[in-house]
């Protein structure tokens, strides 16, 4: 039983979460960018 795989339904659950906010952080950089080179 302690060879069990790391990888639970937790751990999977945050990865995504953590990936999602990376994506919406560099979404909105990006949106950032461009308004401040607009201005």
């Amino acid at each position: 039983m302690a060879l069990e795989p790391i990888i639970t339904l937790d751990t999977l659950v945050i990865a995504l979460v953590l990936l999602l906010r990376f994506q919406i952080f560099q979404v909105l950089v990006t949106l950032r960018g461009t308004k401040i080179e607009h201005i």
